[in-house]
This record gives structure tokens, sequence and C-alpha cells, in this order.
């Protein structure tokens, strides 16, 4: 039994360290919860009721069942489109829009902008809502759209605290589910649409300015977009399914490393993964955890397995990685979705250096 403790004290000590090295990732998007700014909103004459019928919420359907985002209804190039972000439909097996007021759109064509997170797709309706180009600092705002994925409606205030060619910052503290969600002056006017919240690291450098342990918000403007049109269906299944479960193969990655440090001989749960590769690991990576558990008393044969079951975990990043950019170098794919690649294979190639390393410490300790 002393020496089981032992090993688990071992692996533990070593697991907790790399664990936080590989969570600790660059500067990333997240989400952030938190609540409207009421003195903002008194400033506008209209609120989302008036507007409901132009604001749609969209319904993803996949392989982990069903998710949900934001868009709306606006009128550009003499045509009227649902706009919302690339991220937001990519992956889907099946989508449906509907108005916040419970109108089904069904759209005719997908375009993509070429170089921003945003999609639009046509319909055939009168009218949406007018775009504006014209946005000062500390002008107010609304976002409304479906914060938290939860299905309804919301509304957040704030003002314009950046303004820049492609991206507007923002204080209206939007969520997840809000990503598509328009950006509105008090005009009822779009000035952009809501894409992402970035976490700022803590850096020496920050301490003191505004930018110090700050969320930030970033919308894109419509405005100066080209755009492509793509046969949705092919460009999905080519792309789309890809990104998704890269996605969804790296946060379950990530999940496995931040676990560790707690539980490092706790059988590692992936069933809810897509990712063959992943779950094939797990089992065996159960296997060697179990084997520990019935016989504690090798310690040099346990590490020297579990070092190895780690090296295989790399291996699945790297090969992912691989594949990952081989896309990425496709000439019909959109910047947004190439720089997405990219930063996907980035983050599997972190996360294969931290395990390796991990594994080669675990191995030093067998002896």
């Amino acid at each position: 039994m002393y020496l089981k403790t032992t090993i688990l004290q071992t692996l533990a000590s070593v697991l907790v360290l790399f664990a936080g090295a590989a969570t600790a990732a660059p500067e990333s998007d997240a989400d952030a919860s938190s609540t409207g700014s009421a003195p903002v909103g008194a400033q506008f004459s209209y609120g989302f009721n008036d507007v409901a019928d132009q604001l749609v919420i969209i319904t993803c359907r996949g392989e982990r069942g069903k998710r949900f985002g934001s868009g709306f209804v606006a009128t550009m190039d003499g045509k009227t489109y649902i706009f919302t972000n690339q991220h937001v439909i990519l992956g889907a097996d099946k989508i449906s829009f509907k108005t916040a007021t419970g109108a089904t759109l069904r759209p005719r064509r997908v375009e993509l902008s070429m170089t921003r997170d945003i999609a639009r797709l046509e319909l055939e309706a009168p009218d949406g809502l007018a775009i504006s180009d014209v946005v000062e600092m500390n002008n107010p705002v609304a976002v409304f759209g479906n914060s938290e994925g939860a299905g309804v409606g919301t509304e957040l205030y704030g003002v314009v605290n950046g303004v820049g060619s492609e991206l507007l910052e923002t204080s209206a503290e939007f969520v997840s589910g809000n990503s598509g969600s328009p950006v509105l002056n008090q005009n009822q006017e779009v000035l952009g649409i809501a894409a992402y919240v970035r976490v700022s690291s803590r850096h020496a450098m920050k301490e003191g300015t505004q930018f110090e342990n700050k969320t930030r918000r970033f919308c894109y403007r419509l405005t100066g977009v080209s755009w492509k049109e793509v046969n949705w269906k092919r460009y999905n299944d080519k792309y789309g399914k890809l990104y998704r479960r890269s996605q969804i193969m790296t946060d379950g990655i990530f999940d496995i490393i931040g676990s560790w440090s707690s539980s490092p001989l706790t059988r590692v749960s992936v069933d809810d993964n897509p990712e063959r590769a992943l779950t094939s690991w797990a089992k065996s990576h159960n296997e060697v955890v179990g084997k520990f558990n019935r016989d504690a008393q090798n310690k040099r044969g346990m590490m020297t397995e579990y070092s190895e079951s780690l090296k295989k975990l790399s291996e699945v990043c790297r090969g992912r990685a691989r594949q990952i950019d081989l896309f990425a170098e496709q000439r019909d794919l959109t910047g947004f979705l190439r720089d997405e690649f990219e930063k996907q294979s980035m983050s599997l190639e972190h996360a294969a250096k931290v395990i390796d390393r991990c594994g080669d410490l675990i191995y030093s300790y067998r002896r």
C-alpha cells in the first residue's frame, strides 16, 4: 500500500505541473457571464421586442446533439440575408433558422467572408435591418441575441470602446450563444456582428494598464467585406466537419490533461467524443491504470507503461495536427477557417510537447 501511495504521489506531482503548463495557453477566446448595463440601455428608445422579427435563433444538430447560436436579418447590396458567424454553423449536420417571433426562415444560398468570421445566407424576404458604417468611440450599442445558447433572446448594452477597419470592441458583455448577434446603434442600425470574447493572460507589461486581467469583446464590421459563394454541403462536409471534430478532440485532450493534476490514476472517460483515435487511446490507457490498481508493487513497470501511454497520446495529437495542416493549404478555404485550422494545429502541437515532456519525466522516476 505504501508503494502504491508513493507512485500515486509521484505521478500527481509531475502531472500537476504539466497540466498547468498545457492549460495555460496563450490569450484565448473564451466565454464569460455577465449582466447588461441599465444606464446605457435607458438611452435606447427601442428594445428586443421592436426588432424581434429580424433576430434569428439558429439551431445546429450534430454528433453531440444540439447547439444554439444567434443571427439576424439585414439588407446588403439590395438583397436580404441572414447574417451569422461561420463558426456557428460549421460542422453541423442540420441547421434550422427561426426568428425570435417563431417564423421559420429558409435561406437559398450561402456566402462566406474571405477574411472575417461572417456568413450571409440569402433570403426571399422584403427587408431587414439596415447596416451602418458610421461609428465612433463611446457610441452606445445594444446586443440582442441568444445568450448562453438557451434558445431565448436577451438584451445586453454597452458602448464602443475600440474601432478598427474590420473590428469593433465593445463593453456590452455578450456571452456564449451571442455569437452572430447584431451590434445595434440607437437608430436600429447594425454596426457589427458579435464574434468572440478574449480573456487577457497575465503579463508584466499589462500591469497597471486598462488591459490588465481584462475580458475583451470583439465584433466584426460588415462594411468592406469580400464574399465568396460556396456549395455549402460540399464545403461543410469537406472542411466544416473536420473543424468541428478537431475542436471537440482538442477540448477533450485538454480536459484529460487538466484532470491528471487531481486524479492521475482515474480512468479516462471520452465516451461522448466522436474521435476514434482518442477513444482507442483512452481504452488502452485505462488498461494501464487498471493494471496498476490491481498490482502496485511493480513501480518500474508501471512508470514505463504510463510513460509509453502518454507518448501514444502525443502521437494522437500530432496525427491530427498533420491532417489539419494539409487541409489548411487548400485554396478554396476562407481566411477565417485557414486561421482556425492553424490555431487548432498549434494547440495540438503544444499539447503534444507538454505530454511528451511529462512522459519523459515520469519515465525518469521508474527507478
